[in-house]
């Protein structure tokens, strides 16, 4: 896998890239070795090391600056890589069982006596927004369920 900042078109075949995200996409189930060849600073890979490499990758950039410190481009590349191959390891929870959680604890707001029917209100909501922007897991998710449900 050669790396470049400058991609190909139709007629530069050699220099068609991919992004860093959908390498790793192509590659998180290979099993075998792979080697990634990232071009020196000053001038990057020559056309003919291009041309050995069975993919090509492209951090997207500035227009104006192109190319990138090569520590800044082997992190990114390897974060990539990293993430997709980790990030199938745990199952988020969905909308469907944050929707379930959610009418739990609305079920226990209920229950609470709020000096103000704004305030049972903005408790929800809050609740309700807190659960829209988290990533929980599916573990977390049923361990919430159990804790709401003894508080009933």
């Amino acid at each position: 896998i050669g790396t470049t900042a400058i991609q190909g078109s139709e007629y530069n075949i050699p220099r068609i890239s991919l992004s860093p995200k959908k390498l790793a996409n192509k590659i998180k189930n290979l099993k075998n070795d792979i080697v990634i060849v990232f071009g020196r600073e000053g001038d990057g890979l020559t056309n003919e090391e291009i041309k050995l490499c069975d993919i090509i990758v492209t951090i997207p950039s500035s227009k104006k600056y192109l190319t990138m410190n090569i520590s800044h481009s082997v992190s990114i590349i390897l974060y990539e890589l990293f993430k997709t191959k980790y990030q199938n390891n745990i199952t988020l929870a969905s909308k469907k069982e944050k929707e379930m959680l959610l009418k739990e604890i609305n079920g226990a707001i209920n229950k609470i006596a709020f000096p103000t029917k704004e305030k049972k209100q903005t408790q929800k909501m809050v609740w309700k927004k807190v659960l829209n922007k988290s990533f929980l897991t599916k573990r977390e998710i049923f361990a919430l369920f159990g804790f709401f449900k003894k508080l009933k």
